[in-house]
């Protein structure tokens, strides 16, 4: 954000009223999306352990369809408060 800021100066937001930007997404190419506090962050939601469900996330094993379901949706909160909400604030100060 504060690369805008330092090339655009005070134009951004105004004759520049916005960007684009194709990055965030929650799909892995061929893994596991992962951040340091997300096992607390999925017992704190779910009240199960995913480390002893990982194997839920690759196979058919255990109550993989409540695992899966629950795994995303805890990626999909953290994108939210953490990317999109920020980015959001952040947006609408310069406007």
């Amino acid at each position: 954000m504060k690369g805008y800021e330092k090339y655009l100066g005070t134009e951004f937001g105004k004759t520049i009223p916005g960007t684009f930007t194709d990055e965030p997404n929650i799909n892995s190419p061929g893994g596991i999306r992962w951040t340091p506090d997300l096992f607390d962050v999925f017992m704190k939601q779910w009240h199960y352990d995913l480390k002893t469900q990982l194997p839920s996330l690759y196979e058919e094993t255990g109550d993989w369809k409540k695992v899966r379901h629950n795994y995303t949706q805890t990626l999909l909160q953290l994108f939210i408060d953490r990317w999109s909400k920020p980015w959001h604030s952040y947006c609408e100060a310069k406007t």
